[in-house]
């Protein structure tokens, strides 16, 4: 139902020349009627206002329903009596607000005596009351007897509005939430008087949200809340609902979806650029030194792992707005590289002196919840990890005494010998497809080389660089295109499922030794480390022109991450 206003009281006047909110548009009444002994006349004036059109123009707030059709009023114990406002009548002429009507009845005098007064959308008096009001009055026997009574509301429904109603997530926000009545023939209650249910019992609606985890009802302005997202991930859309007893609840969506925040690594903190990117990045520095990898959960938690000269190296965990001081802080000595799993486990690979992968579960504040070393797969000089859904652990590096290059699997619990994974030649960067589980892995002078699980035989697939030399950074779109990194040709090429048709396309402008990619999955959006320049060039699909915007990170080692 379109919004419309109606009026939450109506200045009834007995015997006075005009109510309808003290507008002095009613009709004056004639002169009093001869009353019977015991009785006295009351007359009323009441403007019922026009039935706004949906795209009518605000209006100040009038004092009666636009749908009131019949009024009914009773003194003590007295008979109720009804009177039809036929709109448009000699009793209900047009005027420039609505229809002003004009009624007289005879009502019992003696002493101080309730006056109930009801409006109704109906002629004849019945179905839901609009509005209603008692107070005491004191008819004068064979008078006419002037008495003002503003009508109350009566809440047939709530309605919440929502400002904004769409939130994105990993960036906390204030939100408004304003909450109206509705009347029984569907309009807005305004107006200076009380709303109350059909019982007559005043409304103070309270609020609730769905997601009570990430979003915080704050204090109560007038017919306002105020309130706070923390920037957490929960399920969208989420409800905010008023409530009253007597009163049909009212609920409003709010829906959270991607924030597309870029986080790139510089020389000793990481920069958080939010779209369109033009803006100068947030810098997260509190307890950032030298950082290596930057990973961002499915709940928005930022990871950054450090990896400082003095191997006094952490992996420090953040939640938005990721300014402050980190949540946790995992110890692990010579950070080289991290990885996520979808269960938001974390596992740290680690050179010299630990030498080792660590697994960390949330919070992050305890133990670590395994720990194996790689020197069994024939590594000592390790350079990149990675994780699939079961949380097996891919790790590559070489052998400083032989000169070899490995890939090698760890299933959990992790005490048994590792798998090497056959047909790699200098293993260097790994990605899990989402979905497939496919094992994805660039090999520095040679074609990039594919697995499907359990990763114990021969790679299925092997994608040709072509022309491009040094392969690095992979990521893959909401297509599962597959963009790789090559910093010896300064090139990003995109290859199409199965991956062995040779390039869909090549990018080459702004590009100098890139060296990791990453792309915006809602958008498509892609982005481009370059370890030579210092600078993040992002491009638009299908990636033909220059790029739409260049990002300076001073120092960065190319890691690169986009929020949920």
């Amino acid at each position: 139902m379109n919004r419309r206003l109606a009026g939450l009281c109506a200045a009834f006047t007995l015997a006075s020349s005009a109510c309808g909110g003290g507008s002095g548009s009613g009709a004056a009444p004639p002169p009093a009627k001869t009353a019977s002994k015991g009785t006295g006349q009351i007359a009323f004036s009441v403007l019922v206002p026009l039935k706004p059109a949906p795209s009518a123009a605000r209006r100040k707030p009038a004092y009666i329903s636009p749908a009131t059709q019949s009024v009914s009023f009773q003194v003590g114990t007295s008979a109720v009596q009804v009177i039809a406002l036929t709109l448009g009548s000699a009793t209900c002429p047009l005027g420039p607000n609505g229809y002003t009507c004009t009624a007289y009845a005879n009502v019992p005098a003696g002493n101080e005596e309730p006056l109930t007064i009801d409006t109704y959308a109906t002629t004849d008096g019945t179905g839901a009351v609009l509005s209603e009001n008692t107070i005491m009055v004191t008819v004068i026997a064979g008078e006419v007897n002037p008495v003002t009574v503003s009508l109350n509301g009566v809440a047939a429904s709530l309605a919440v509005f929502v400002t904004p109603t769409a939130l994105p997530r990993c960036v906390p926000t204030n939100l408004t939430a304003t909450w109206s009545a509705l009347d029984a023939a569907g309009y807005t209650i305004v107006g200076p008087g009380t709303i109350v249910n059909a019982s007559g019992t005043p409304v103070a609606p309270t609020l609730a949200v769905s997601d009570a985890v990430h979003f915080t009802v704050g204090a109560q302005t007038g017919n306002s809340w105020a309130v706070s997202y923390n920037g957490g991930v929960g399920a969208s859309p989420v409800t905010f609902s008023v409530s009253n007893a007597g009163v049909t609840t009212g609920s409003a969506p709010v829906t959270v979806g991607p924030a597309l925040l870029l986080f790139a690594t510089e020389a000793n903190a990481v920069a958080m650029f939010a779209p369109p990117y033009t803006s100068a990045p947030t810098v997260i520095s509190n307890s950032v030194s030298n950082p290596v990898q930057v990973l961002v959960s499915s709940t928005c938690t930022l990871f950054i792992a450090n990896a400082n000269a003095n191997f006094g190296t952490t992996v420090t965990a953040y939640a938005p707005p990721y300014t402050g001081a980190p949540i946790a802080t995992m110890s692990a000595s010579g950070v080289v590289d991290a990885a996520l799993t979808p269960a938001g486990n974390i596992f740290i690979l680690t050179a010299y002196p630990g030498d080792n992968v660590i697994e960390y579960a949330p919070p992050y504040t305890g133990l670590p919840v395994a720990t194996f070393s790689f020197f069994e797969a024939d590594i000592s000089v390790p350079t990149h990890l990675a994780v699939d859904p079961s949380n097996d652990v891919f790790v590559a590096g070489s052998n400083a005494f032989t000169g070899g290059n490995t890939l090698a699997m760890f299933n959990p619990p992790y005490s048994g010998a590792p798998t090497p994974i056959s047909g790699t030649n200098n293993p260097q960067r790994m990605l899990v497809q989402s979905g497939t589980n496919d094992l994805f892995v660039t090999n520095l002078t040679s074609p990039q080389t594919v697995y499907a699980p359990p990763y114990t035989a021969a790679p299925f697939a092997s994608i040709a660089q072509g022309a491009n030399i040094d392969s690095a950074g992979m990521a893959f779109d909401a297509a599962n295109d597959l963009f790789v990194a090559f910093s010896g040709s300064s090139t990003v090429v995109e290859y199409a499922p199965p991956y062995t048709a040779g390039p869909l396309r090549t990018i080459s402008s702004g590009l100098i030794d890139p060296v990791n990619v990453a792309v915006d999955p809602s958008t498509g959006n892609l982005f481009v480390a370059n370890l030579e320049t210092s600078q993040v060039t992002a491009y638009a699909p299908p990636y033909t022109g220059a790029p739409f915007v260049t990002l300076a990170v001073p120092g960065t080692n190319g890691a690169l991450a986009i929020s949920p």
